[in-house]
């Protein structure tokens, strides 16, 4: 199941920007975005997965084998994954051409490693009331910020 939450989750913000999550209420939101999914088109739907597919080989591609877990610069060890980083990572990455990602691959993911230690608040976002909009909206634009500095 937890597998499906992310998958959800993700759907959430493809769906409608992280900016327009206005209630602290995570549990409640995927419920409404479940309803609205059922009511989609087969079309809508075919596109929802595509984009979907397209986000996880650019995850893949981009972070490796420490896709969606915490983890530290140098380290072997890789953490379990985390939903908060899956939804925001997988939709980020998704909105910057593949080919530049590729150019700047490690610096993403120095720069990822580096806000899970030097940044207490994003590192918060990730673990502790995840689905408040203060958190929602860190973790988006601090993985914005990651990948915008690492491509200057």
């Amino acid at each position: 199941m937890d597998a499906r939450e992310c998958v959800l989750r993700y759907f959430a913000f493809d769906m409608h920007p992280y900016t327009d999550y206005g209630k602290s209420d995570l549990n409640g939101y995927l419920s409404g975005i479940m309803k609205e999914i059922n009511s989609l088109s087969p079309q809508r739907i075919k596109e929802l997965d595509v984009g979907f597919r397209s986000a996880m080989t650019t995850a893949s591609k981009i972070l490796g084998r420490l896709a969606f877990r915490k983890y530290s610069k140098g380290s072997r060890r890789r953490g379990p994954v985390n939903k908060a980083l899956f939804e925001s990572w997988a939709n980020v990455l998704r909105a910057y051409p593949l080919e530049r990602l590729l150019e700047k691959q490690q610096q993403i993911v120095d720069g990822l490693a580096k806000a899970f230690w030097s940044d207490a608040d994003y590192a918060r976002s990730l673990s502790a009331g995840t689905g408040s909009i203060a958190s929602v909206r860190k973790r988006f634009k601090r993985a914005h910020q990651i990948v915008k500095e690492a491509l200057q």
